[in-house]
């Protein structure tokens, strides 16, 4: 694994004290993936190379989801716009707009759809 500025064993704990303590004493500060990783002083390659390893995925993963989760609250209160928090959740959280790794058919309706949509 990568040499990082923290010990493995300490990313839970570090990751922790970001939101208890780094956020709760910064307000103005959104939690947010690059925010995080600054924090821990590593790159937000970094983190997702840190997301996608078998020993520390649980604890990036859960930071992340709090990490929305803080996003989506300011976006329902009108404080982060819709189109901002759309290209985050995209971006650094797995969303897509649409199944688009599903095989679908086209559905073709004959009959009393057509009336049906007069």
């Amino acid at each position: 694994m990568k040499k990082y500025p923290f010990k493995i064993a300490e990313l839970e704990r570090l990751t922790t004290d970001y939101f208890e303590k780094y956020i709760a004493e910064n307000p103005s500060v959104v939690p947010d993936t690059e925010s995080l990783a600054a924090y821990l002083g590593i790159t937000r390659d970094d983190l997702n190379e840190l997301e996608g390893s078998k020993k520390t995925s649980r604890t990036v993963k859960s930071a992340k989801t709090k990490i929305a989760a803080a996003k989506k609250q300011l976006a329902y209160r009108g404080k982060l716009p819709a189109a901002v928090l759309a290209f985050d959740l995209r971006n650094d959280h797995g969303y897509r707009d649409k199944p688009e790794d599903l095989n679908c058919a086209t559905l073709i309706l004959r009959g009393l759809a057509e009336e049906w949509s007069e």
